[in-house]
């Protein structure tokens, strides 16, 4: 199993496009590379500290966004606050917990996340969006494929 993943883990390193399209080129202005995952968002001023230090500007900060926290008050209060650290938000959507697991994503909700992320005035133009990126997750739909129309 586990060299199984690791053949699909090679595989997907060559398969991934090498070139993105994005509404503004971000290689176009010196960019800072440095970034760090946050799981509590009061957590936001000491990671502007930390991805900013040493003379950097706009550094990244990844944040998880479930399905039963989609406040848009909240959340644009957070992007608000990001704004003023310098911080550029990367979103990763997530279901919610069930039963001590992440619950199964399920195709109808693609509607109401668009809908969500729309809401929010984003930090800068281009978007940065994982979409529920976790070895858990695909360990635990992979025997369970959905059909998709």
């Amino acid at each position: 199993m586990r060299k199984f993943a690791l053949i699909i883990l090679f595989l997907m390193t060559f398969t991934f496009p090498k070139t993105v399209l994005a509404i503004f080129d971000p290689l176009a202005v010196p960019n800072n590379s440095f970034g760090i995952h946050i799981a509590n968002i009061a957590d936001l001023e000491d990671a502007a500290k930390l991805v900013n230090s040493n003379g950097g500007d706009w550094g990244y900060v990844t944040l998880v966004i479930a399905e039963n926290n989609r406040t848009v008050n909240l959340w644009q209060e957070v992007f608000n606050k990001m704004r003023r650290l310098h911080l550029i938000p990367i979103v990763r959507i997530a279901t919610k917990e069930e039963n001590g697991n992440w619950k199964k994503p399920v195709i109808g909700e693609i509607d109401s996340w668009i809908s969500f992320l729309n809401s929010l005035n984003w930090v800068v133009k281009n978007r940065q969006i994982l979409i529920i990126l976790s070895c858990h997750q695909g360990l635990m739909h992979r025997f369970q494929p959905q059909k998709v129309l």
